[in-house]
């Protein structure tokens, strides 16, 4: 059998599947949902920026959409709602998160925000 991380190496192609957010929506929604997290995270820092700030655009292509679709008006409607739910999320649930959770989902959360209160 293969080992997953040597299989990781060879083919440096990372796969994700997150299942917390399952609904039924549409299709862009839902790329919009976790492009959001991808950027929010990749601005939370420098080292971050630095490693991931190519990575919002190569999960627009990977996933068949094409790169200018982040500047339309309802994915950016889409991206403002993503940070007010997590935004919402994090104060509602802070009681059931560790100190290094609640941090980094502050600075997620303080990301996304800054980029919403950067379009009023």
């Amino acid at each position: 059998m293969d080992n997953p991380v040597d299989n990781l190496r060879s083919q440096q192609n990372l796969h994700i599947l997150d299942f917390s957010n399952t609904r039924i929506s549409s299709n862009l929604e839902d790329v919009a949902r976790f492009y959001s997290t991808l950027w929010a995270i990749a601005q939370t820092n420098r080292t971050r920026r630095s490693l991931f700030h190519e990575l919002p655009a190569r999960f627009l292509k990977a996933y068949g959409s094409p790169p200018l679709i982040a500047e339309s008006p309802y994915f950016r409607v889409n991206l403002v709602y993503n940070f007010l739910t997590h935004l919402e999320a994090q104060h509602r649930r802070r009681d059931t998160f560790s100190w290094n959770t609640y941090r980094e989902i502050s600075q997620i959360t303080n990301a996304g925000m800054k980029w919403v209160y950067q379009q009023i």
